[in-house]
C-alpha cells in the first residue's frame, strides 16, 4: 500500500467518526442539561442509521456497475 492510498483510506474514515463523535458530543450536551443527568443515545442513532444507509447504498450502487447484466450505453 503506497501513501497515498493510506492517506486516501483514512480520510474516507475519518468521516464517519468525526461525525459520530460529533453526535457523541451533543448527545452529551443534552444528557447535561437533564435531571438526573444522563446521556442521550438518539443523535448517535440518527448519525449511525445515516450512516449505514450511505454504506448500503455504496454497496448497491457498486454490485450494479458490476452486474454483467446492466446496460453499458
Amino acid at each position: 500500500m503506497t501513501a497515498h492510498e493510506a492517506g486516501r483510506q483514512i480520510g474516507y474514515a475519518a468521516v464517519p467518526v468525526i461525525l459520530l463523535v460529533a453526535a457523541a458530543y451533543a448527545g452529551w450536551r443534552m444528557g447535561r442539561k437533564r435531571q438526573p443527568p444522563t446521556f442521550v443515545i438518539w443523535p448517535v442513532a440518527v448519525a449511525a442509521a445515516l450512516l449505514l444507509a450511505g454504506f448500503v447504498g455504496m454497496q448497491l450502487k457498486q454490485a450494479r456497475e458490476r452486474s454483467p447484466y446492466s446496460e453499458s450505453r
